[in-house]
């Protein structure tokens, strides 16, 4: 007769506690690939049953859509969330009080979720290596996970804890993917190891199969006798920015979901108009991980049409600059791209530089974004180019010093975002063009035309009535001395002096070098431009200055007339009937084809080819972008 195997309590107790806790937990999710777990080694004799393991957060502070959190519940029987307030943040700088407050809010409503779930947070501070494995040990866990960072400083840290669990026999498992929607170096062009312009990787990333976003878990098991210090609250921070938005997961998903019932679909048209307001303002979410990125791809791709459609590239932007900082860590401080820059240092561009802080530039439109960011510690993104190109185009100023300050304020401040930003601005990043400026008066009349925005911000401009908003300087009499607000600091003209010149882009000097290119010959140059337009149009005055064509040997200059904007040439057989074929075609909205004996796409011999994209004007209706000569070209305009 055989005899049968009586089970022991324990394995019994054993067999029941696991059956329930996949009755609560689910069955396992499809969380990213992180590195498969090797053979666990078995466990001395004396240690408990309970197999343990650590979550640190850092830039991921969320339940929903959390594969670290997802593979340690997988991987053991209970967990750690343990959140650690690391000195060396602080020590660099980075624990500005506007994000500090915005933390204080995540992690506070990451408690609360986690208390929901049977489990908590446990905070800690100090050096974040020697506080892991302090918990390490206090829970006696056999692993930690933890999200991929970018930046040199987050890669430094991994690598000293890696080092530190390994000295104790513990391992560490990094997941890629977590705070980004396609993990840095997914794609990657053949010749390089990252992509430098951004068209071809969103045309390699759109082609990508994105993870499918996790659940929340139903419940966490925290064991018990780790201790943690009070989570912190946003009361306790100083110097917080009045009108700096609530943090927190909870607050994110409900912003997320109400955005995309009632915003998303006017996106496309409405998000670079200052006064609407427009944008998610997502930005803060996804910078702590209250929010997921690669679930806010799937949830924006749901709906259909163009605002969802820019929604996804806007994001795209956000993972390319982080792919680029990944492969180039040192591009949170150096020039990507070294232009030989001479920044203007001294007591001028100092005074200079803390009125741009203070938003008393004398430009409305950049004051007034300047004020936003000070009030609210987030600045709409129009605004943040247009600040950007100003203090770095335009006072010539390093891009690192508004950079600094930027991070400073800004509750959504991001090394990958911000720094590559304000080198894109800067011509020191990945713009393909580099030299291009910003005229912050154009861009007030494009993307703020009835000045909302600017009355909201300037409060010293709310009476001013009209498109003077904009140019306070053009006011006279009782009209501008009623006005508490400063000139210019400095004329346009005289700052695109200050750029381009360093730079090699001055355009004074065009004629002499067209003159070199065409031998001996005379060059047709437009006679010195009028008074019409003021100091403060510097983009007309560069055309005026730049626009000019070399003639073949024989022919004089021929005297200018005709519109201010075009150079004509004199006139020869057939001209002005292909003129004509190319004006009626551009009436019916289509660009004229370049024509050119024995080449395609080349120019006509006295047209000006096709005319460009075509663009809103700011009032309503249509024109053609001009394209500039290849002359202006060349000398950056």
């Amino acid at each position: 007769m055989s005899r049968i195997a009586t089970p022991t309590v324990a394995a019994v107790l054993a067999a029941v506690t696991g059956l329930v806790l996949t009755l609560l937990t689910g069955p396992a999710a499809d969380h990213d690939r992180h590195r498969p777990h090797p053979e666990r080694p078995r466990r001395p004799p004396g240690k408990s049953v309970m197999t343990v393991s650590i979550v640190l957060f850092t830039s991921d502070l969320r339940l929903h859509d959390q594969p670290a959190l997802r593979a340690a519940l997988d991987a053991t029987d209970a967990v750690v969330p343990l959140f650690v307030r690391d000195d060396a943040v602080a020590e660099a700088g980075f624990a500005a009080p506007n994000r500090a407050a915005f933390l204080a809010d995540c992690l506070t409503d990451l408690d609360h979720s986690l208390r929901e779930r049977g489990g908590r947070l446990v905070i800690r501070s100090g050096d974040l290596v020697e506080e892991v494995c302090r918990v390490v040990t206090e829970a006696d866990a056999d692993e930690v996970h933890l999200a991929e960072g970018v930046s040199a400083f987050a890669r430094r840290r991994e690598e000293r804890l890696r080092e530190a669990l390994e000295a104790e026999g513990r391992r560490l498992f990094v997941h890629e993917g977590v705070t980004t929607a396609l993990p840095p170096g997914a794609v990657t062009p053949a010749s390089s190891d990252h992509f430098a312009v951004f068209t071809p990787y969103f045309r390699k990333w759109s082609e990508q199969h994105l993870r499918h976003p996790l659940g929340a878990p139903r419940t966490v098991r925290v064991p018990d006798g780790i201790g943690s210090e009070k989570v912190p609250a946003r009361g306790d921070v100083r110097g917080v920015s009045a009108g700096l938005a609530a943090g927190g997961e909870s607050e994110g998903r409900d912003r997320l979901t109400a955005w995309l019932r009632r915003d998303a679909g006017a996106y496309e048209d409405q998000h670079d108009d200052l006064a609407g307001d427009a944008t998610s303002r997502l930005s803060p979410h996804l910078h702590f991980g209250t929010l997921s990125a690669a679930e806010l791809v799937h949830r924006a791709r749901r709906k259909e049409g163009a605002g969802p459609a820019a929604f996804v590239r806007q994001l795209c932007w956000r993972d390319f600059h982080h792919q680029v900082l990944a492969a180039r860590p040192d591009a949170s401080h150096a020039d990507y791209r070294a232009r030989e820059d001479h920044w203007r240092t001294g007591r001028d561009a100092e005074q200079e530089t803390e009125a741009w802080r203070e938003g008393r530039t004398g430009y409305p439109i950049v004051d007034a974004a300047m004020r936003q960011l000070a009030h609210e510690g987030w600045m709409h993104n129009r605004g943040r180019l247009l600040a950007a190109s100003f203090l770095s185009k335009t006072l010539y100023v390093d891009w690192r010093t508004g950079a600094d300050h930027f991070l400073s304020l800004l509750v959504d401040g991001d090394i990958a975002n911000n720094q590559m930003n304000w080198q894109w601005v800067a011509g020191t990043g990945t713009d393909t063009r580099p030299h291009r400026v910003l005229n912050p008066v154009r861009q007030a009349h494009r993307y703020d035309p009835d000045g909302a925005y600017v009355r909201r911000w300037v409060p010293e401009l709310a009476g001013v009535e009209g498109k003077a908003v904009h140019e306070p300087w053009t006011l006279e009499g009782f009209d501008r001395a009623g006005i508490d607000y400063p000139e210019p600091v400095v004329g346009l003209s005289e700052g695109l002096d200050r750029f381009r010149r360093p730079r090699g882009r001055d355009c004074t000097d065009a004629p002499a070098r067209a003159a070199r290119r065409g031998g001996a010959q005379g060059v047709a140059v437009r006679p010195a431009p009028g008074r019409a337009l003021t100091r403060f149009r510097q983009e007309e005055e560069d055309d005026r200055a730049g626009r000019q064509r070399a003639l073949p040997p024989g022919r004089a200059p021929a005297p200018y007339r005709g519109h201010p904007r075009r150079l004509r040439r004199p006139a020869e057989p057939g001209v002005h009937a292909r003129r004509l074929t190319r004006r009626r075609r551009r009436r019916g909205g289509r660009p004229a084809p370049r024509r050119g004996p024995g080449r395609e796409g080349g120019r006509g011999r006295g047209g000006r080819g096709g005319q460009g994209p075509v663009q809103r004007r700011p009032g309503g209706g249509l024109q053609r972008r001009q394209q500039p000569p290849l002359l202006l070209q060349r000398c950056g305009g």
